[in-house]
């Protein structure tokens, strides 16, 4: 969710800045964007939140976010599928690679280079990563025990 998060403000940051808006500007085009738009963007995954602006002078502002409930069994089916997707994508660039290499025979030391690039991006998993991963695994296990498992891990070690 904070991934996304920032992605979607430096996507719209560069946007703004592209149109030779000012940081005072960019700022407050910025938190209104948050403001109305990461609301609808999480309650499709079945988190619901409040938004509010508590602070902005200037180019910069502080945005509050309460999170006011979480559909465990949603988010999880939401980010299994987002794994899947993103696990048949790669599947999809390896066999263009592979088809590739057949064609046009490299040098070895740039095909063991890609190899271990790929290994160390595939097995290098950020925090986040392996939540989602985590999130997954548990949409495979009866909802009363997964449920409970993320409620008590949310409340203990990430409130």
């Amino acid at each position: 969710i904070k991934a996304m998060a920032k992605a979607h403000m430096i996507k719209l940051a560069g946007i703004a800045l592209a149109a030779n808006m000012t940081p005072t500007r960019v700022a407050q085009q910025l938190s209104n964007d948050l403001y109305r738009l990461i609301c609808p963007g999480l309650a499709k995954q079945g988190v619901e939140i409040d938004t509010d602006i508590e602070y902005r002078v200037g180019a910069f502002f502080v945005l509050a976010v309460n999170i006011k409930s979480i559909d465990w069994v949603k988010l999880m089916a939401v980010t299994y599928s987002q794994l899947e997707n993103r696990r048949e994508l790669w599947q999809k660039k390896r066999e263009v690679r592979r088809e590739a290499k057949r064609e046009a025979r490299c040098l070895q030391d740039k095909a063991s280079q890609e190899k271990h690039l790929c290994r160390v991006k595939n097995f290098h998993l950020t925090r986040f990563e392996i939540i989602a991963q985590f999130l997954a695994w548990l949409h495979f296990f009866h909802w009363s025990f997964s449920v409970s498992l993320c409620k008590f891990i949310y409340y203990f070690f990430f409130s």
